[in-house]
């Protein structure tokens, strides 16, 4: 029987039979006698003890507690003697990783845990590098760059977040996994650093010089600075290689007596290297920022700890604070789902709205919202107190939940999507009784919560006696059947006295009314010459477009006589003459900063010096020419195409074409202008040379411009079509929605919404770009 001696190495107590613990200490004495003279020899002997430790560890399971003298020769054959350690090992260190296995899990038995040793939150990246062998610094850098969008992966935050979550929640813990061996890692160098040491260490991990590593970041700043968030990660995540044992595992080396002393020798070497002077002066300001860095790490180290120690607890307390305060919304909304609160918002329906759908999506709804939540507040308790453990019970009863929220939304919304599958009109019509030789037409403008504002109001002429109201209540339902019921459910009333008659801008619901998008639009046929008034407050529901096909707009409402002749044309009795009709007056000399350009209109136009706008009289006699205020209409009263040379001053600010208008003109030397087209009207902007243009589109309309601009704002609509592909613009801001397409050049910044089945090319290079995609839209780069 061997007498057993327990000694300590690493902080960590070994049970060693005596003729192994003999040749142990003699082994350890020559290796502090040989390293005596080297500088750091302290840290050298602690470096080679937790090796031997490790080792040590490998060597033990339940079944073996001691550590024999066969134990201890081995670990001499892998570290070296002092005698041969001198010599070069041709031993690969792969054989080396092949003789550990022996002493590792069996493959068949190995289980997926979190590694709550290792972590930086939870342990899960940690746990997945340990289960696949992976380093868990490339798992937690492929992670960031996922999530944030970086290497041109789109951002994918939540999804990697909501991953996140499961794998916590699913995964057990564990705090004692043997920690992985690898032929190499990677660390940060502080022995050849500049800023942290992130390049050097990268570059001793490729085996490539460390200048290479250095020049990839620095001209990554100036080609739109990815680079410096991925330095910023890689410094954030890596660990720093303290001992000589990991600036030998750095490159990929054995951890041995001879590794360990050329590891010193090459650092010594590298401390004596003379570099160029092109390097020196490269490197130059990022010594300086080193130099600032460990300044502030080394006089304001203290302050930095609070800080940092402080920045984690307030983000923590705004964590728990969001979902506390989130979570108590949510319970509110749930009361005021069940009946005990009674509450609308604003001119939103709330209640109407919330009763109008079966009562379990909402709780499926809260079932969803409850995990997140959750997480949000324990993910803000671990930032205030890191050791925070929680139950694996808990994390299983929220991801039920969460399941169960899902697959109870989808089918309750499966039926509630039935509920919208139907649209129908209801349709009722009533004449009215108003007496005098002018009617008046007044708004009467409802307030509250539960007044809900007419959608249109169209005004028409017609061949007959007695003025006629139409009132079409649109409505969805899962047939035509409950789609006419609901559309019932609208209730609207307008007054009548004597020759006045009041319309109400607001309906109402009915009681017991479901919502299912209910619209209420509205259609008044006056008789052809009846006099009328309109109410300028009838202005935020009136459809506007029958003031602009005549050459009026909304600014002339109020207190002016109006009429339909025979051929259903609009006319404005009391206009004065500066409202009024101008093809009786000269046009050089009027002032406009707006001109609306409306019907059957093929304008070729060169924006000139000139003050007011020039129209020869052939043409100037087929037009409805009328001025109000800076405003100047031009329409086409005929059937057929009207082709006009115009030409236009500088000093107009905004141009609208409406009615399928099309206008071809020279931009030359204009500071801003607005553009407006609607109506599938069409304009072709040439030589553009402008500092800003903005530009809407609306129902098929089509623009092409060429030119340059500094600022162009792009809002496009309803299938509308944009080429500008030809106009080079510093600064682009675009959004398209509705099936809109746009080809555009941007040299510096790139803004670019798009919804709805839009479409955005773009040729150049713009350093500044941001997206916001959605709804099955596309913002492609083109060569």
């Amino acid at each position: 029987m061997k007498k057993n001696i327990s000694i300590n190495i690493s902080g960590i107590i070994f049970h060693i039979e005596e003729d192994g613990f003999e040749k142990l200490q003699k082994y350890l004495k020559e290796i502090r006698k040989y390293f005596s003279t080297f500088e750091d020899n302290e840290e050298i002997i602690d470096d080679i003890e937790n090796r031997i430790a490790e080792v040590f560890l490998t060597k033990l399971d339940k079944n073996k507690q001691v550590i024999s003298l066969e134990d201890v020769e081995e670990i001499i054959s892998m570290m070296g003697s002092i005698e041969d350690f001198k010599e070069v090992e041709d031993q690969p260190f792969i054989e080396e990783n092949e003789e550990e296995k022996v002493h590792n899990t069996p493959p068949s038995n190995k289980k997926l845990y979190r590694d709550t040793q290792r972590k930086l939150l939870a342990g899960v990246l940690a746990g997945l590098g340990h289960y696949f062998k992976v380093d868990s610094i490339w798992l937690r850098l492929i992670f960031l760059c996922l999530a944030f969008g970086i290497f041109w992966f789109p951002p994918i935050f939540f999804g990697l977040f909501i991953s996140y979550i499961i794998m916590w929640i699913i995964v057990p813990a564990k705090d004692d996994l043997e920690e992985q061996k690898f032929n190499r890692k990677l660390f940060r160098d502080p022995n050849n650093k500049i800023i942290s040491g992130s390049a050097s260490g990268i570059a001793s991990y490729l085996g490539v010089d460390a200048i290479v590593i250095r020049l990839v970041f620095i001209l990554s700043f100036f080609l739109g600075g990815t680079g410096i968030l991925i330095y910023i990660i890689i410094w954030s995540i890596t660990p720093k290689a303290k001992s000589f044992s990991d600036r030998v595992q750095m490159k990929g080396e054995p951890i041995t007596l001879s590794n360990i002393e050329n590891s010193i020798k090459s650092k010594l070497e590298t401390d004596e290297k003379e570099e160029s002077v092109l390097a020196k002066i490269i490197l130059l300001p990022f010594r300086v920022l080193s130099s600032v860095f460990e300044y502030l790490g080394k006089h304001m180290k203290p302050l930095l700890i609070f800080l940092k120690d402080a920045i984690s607890i307030i983000t923590g307390v705004v964590f728990i604070l969001v979902g506390v305060v989130t979570f108590c919304m949510s319970i509110i909304f749930l009361l005021i789902v069940v009946g005990l609160v009674n509450f609308d918002f604003g001119t939103f329906p709330a209640a109407l709205f919330i009763h109008s759908f079966p009562i379990g999506i909402y709780f499926f709804t809260i079932m969803i919202m409850i995990p997140p939540l959750a997480y949000l507040i324990i993910l803000g308790l671990v930032l205030i107190k890191n050791d925070l453990k929680i139950k694996s019970g808990i994390h299983w009863a929220l991801l039920s939940l969460f399941c169960i929220g899902i697959i109870g939304s989808v089918v309750v919304s499966t039926q509630i999507a039935t509920s919208f599958s139907q649209i129908e009109t209801a349709k009722s019509e009533e004449t009215l009784n108003l007496n005098g030789e002018i009617i008046m037409i007044n708004s009467n403008k409802i307030n509250g919560y539960k007044a809900h504002q007419v959608n249109d109001l169209q005004i028409e002429g017609y061949n007959g006696k007695s003025i006629k109201i139409i009132e079409l209540k649109e409505s969805h339902g899962k047939n035509k059947e409950m789609a006419m019921l609901r559309a019932g459910d609208i209730s609207y009333s307008y007054t009548i006295n004597d020759s006045t008659l009041t319309l109400d801008d607001s309906y109402f619901f009915k009681p017991e009314s479901k919502f299912r998008d209910q619209k209420l639009r509205l259609r008044l046929f006056i008789p052809y010459d009846q006099k009328f008034t309109i109410d300028e407050d009838l202005d935020n529901i009136l459809d506007k477009n029958i003031l602009y096909r005549f050459g009026y707009d909304e600014n002339m409402l109020d207190n002016n006589v109006w009429y339909f002749d025979k051929q259903n044309d609009l006319v404005c009795q009391s206009c004065n003459l500066s409202q009024g009709n101008l093809n009786t007056e000269s046009l050089k000399d009027i002032i406009f900063e707006e001109i609306i350009i409306d019907g059957n209109l093929d304008i070729s136009s060169t924006i000139g010096n000139n003050l007011g706008i020039e129209i020869s009289n052939e043409i100037r006699n087929k037009l409805d020419i009328a001025q109000s205020d800076e405003i100047l209409y031009l329409s086409n009263p005929n059937k057929g195409r009207i082709n006009a040379d115009i030409n236009i001053p500088t000093g107009v600010k905004k141009i609208i074409l409406e009615g399928k208008a099309t206008l071809n003109a020279n931009f030359e030397n204009v500071d801003k202008i607005e553009l407006i087209l609607n109506g599938h009207s069409q304009l072709i902007a040439s030589n553009i040379d402008a500092k800003k243009i903005e530009l809407e589109l609306y129902d098929n309309s089509k623009a092409t411009l060429s030119g340059k601009t500094v600022d162009l704002e792009i809002e496009g609509n309803e299938n509308s079509t944009i080429s500008a592909k030809e106009l080079i613009s510093s600064n682009i801001e675009i959004e398209l929605t509705e099936s809109a397409k746009a080809e555009i050049s941007p040299e510096e910044k790139l803004s670019a919404k798009t919804y709805n089945n839009s479409l955005i090319n773009y040729w150049g290079s713009p350093k500044n770009i941001n997206t916001n995609i959605k709804g099955n839209s596309e913002v492609n780069k083109k060569d």
